[in-house]
């Protein structure tokens, strides 16, 4: 039997040989050992509080927290495993000395029967920093310009401040956290929420993800006025010197200004008046300068530089001039009177002198024959208090129509005035012209 066994014992082993090698190379045939490549895992960071307990904070260098892993299995078990299955993880209580963290593969689904797996980065490479924490003050910022014929109002944010932490390197960098809003083309206010952006000394923006901030965007409120050319006019408060007076003539450099406010307050706006200019003494025309921004209504703005706010006024100032004019007796008439009335100044001689003291170009303008003399029978119930006035002599002050700017002063002329019915005057002539007649008649007799 032993003969049996041990007879071609070389023929059988080499039968026993191919026989495996054929069974290995029919497995493989049904189910061979293939690799697969998953890019992009994120490498899961653990226990990272072992850094930042300490006050320091981690960055991750040259993109090592996203690497690239291959695996190698039997293909039924590949085809069963997918990008979500793998994982990589790095421990932070196994960093070096090198600051480098191994990074540990496996899959969630079949790990014990992978042949292996094995990634493009083995280590998680980290920045180790001194934790760095400020205190912004968040600016707003436009970019753009409004609509023509309006122009930026206030900007607002609803919080001011800003507070971030970070690596010491990158922090020190931050030199402002501004909100920007664009206003090309608006014509109404604006309120939205906008992202903060961190920018160097250079202005050169700052984007790392290290950096932890309290609040990541605001609330802008932007107000758009409503702009609009005002004419600015002048007046002037004091007394001038003696013998002179004002002109009149009151002028600005720029004659009208731009301002700005919202539409309906605009709208409304059809001046701006500047009423304080002093001229107490002065003796010719007087210039000086007026910031127009103190004379503008509440929520009107000036719109220029400050140095543009600057308006250069003159006001005029002449000396008086002084004439006098003989007016005939003809031209004072009583005014408003009644029907029934009639009025005579028997007192008057003729000429009335006046004296009329005013701007040159004024008094020169007027003539004697022109200036018409009146006393108001309306005034003269008023003042008596009645209805109607009755007959009588009243002494009455003269109003003589002459222009109302540009005079400084008239004499002033006060004249009996006799009042009578219709009726009395006509009987009054008649008796009066019989008398003239008989008078006449006599002196031919003798």
């Amino acid at each position: 039997m032993k003969k049996k066994l041990t007879n071609n014992l070389g023929l059988k082993i080499l039968a026993i040989f191919f026989s495996a090698i054929l069974w290995l190379i029919v497995v493989n045939i049904n189910d061979p050992v293939v690799s697969v490549s998953f890019t992009d895992i994120e490498v899961d960071i653990r226990n990272a509080d072992s850094i930042t307990s300490q006050g320091k904070v981690y960055e991750i260098l040259d993109g090592t927290n996203k690497i690239d892993v291959m695996v190698r299995a039997k293909r039924s078990i590949v085809d069963s495993i997918s990008k979500d299955n793998v994982r990589a993880i790095a421990d932070m209580k196994e960093l070096t000395f090198m600051d480098t963290v191994g990074i540990t593969l496996s899959t969630n689904k079949y790990n014990d029967k992978l042949e292996s797996i094995t990634s493009s980065t083995d280590n998680l490479k980290i920045n180790i920093e001194n934790v760095q924490k400020v205190q912004l003050v968040v600016t707003s910022e436009t970019a753009g310009e409004p609509a023509s014929g309006y122009v930026l109002g206030s900007v607002k944010t609803d919080q001011n401040l800003v507070r971030l932490s970070g690596p010491e390197s990158v922090i020190s960098k931050v030199s402002k956290a501004i909100a920007s809003v664009n206003v090309a083309g608006m014509s109404s206010d604006i309120s939205t929420r906008v992202d903060l952006k961190l920018y160097d000394s250079e202005d050169n923006l700052i984007e790392n993800s290290s950096i932890v901030k309290n609040i990541d965007s605001v609330n802008v409120n932007v107000e758009i006025l409503a702009t609009k050319d005002v004419p600015v006019i002048f007046s002037a408060t004091g007394v001038p010197a003696a013998g002179h007076m004002l002109s009149g003539v009151n002028t600005g450099i720029p004659a009208t200004v731009k301002v700005a406010g919202k539409q309906a307050v605009i709208d409304a706006l059809t001046s701006i008046e500047v009423s304080d200019i002093n001229v107490t003494g002065q003796n010719s025309d007087m210039t000086t300068i007026v910031a127009i921004k103190e004379y503008l209504p509440d929520n009107v703005y000036y719109v220029g530089s400050a140095t543009d706010s600057q308006i250069s006024t003159t006001i005029g100032i002449e000396a008086i001039e002084r004439r006098t004019f003989r007016i005939p007796v003809n031209n004072i008439i009583a005014t408003e009177l009644p029907d029934t009335l009639v009025a005579e100044f028997p007192n008057l001689e003729e000429p009335i002198e006046i004296e009329i003291a005013g701007l040159k170009s004024v008094v020169q303008a007027l003539s004697s024959n022109t200036i018409i003399g009146m006393v108001s029978i309306t005034s003269l119930a008023e003042e008596l208090g009645v209805e109607e006035v009755s007959e009588g002599i009243y002494n009455r002050a003269v109003t003589f129509q002459i222009p109302d700017s540009g005079i400084e002063s008239v004499t002033e002329i006060r004249v009996d005035m006799l009042l009578q019915k219709k009726e009395t005057a006509n009987q009054t002539t008649t008796d009066q012209a019989a008398e003239d007649t008989a008078t006449t008649e006599e002196a031919a007799t003798n």
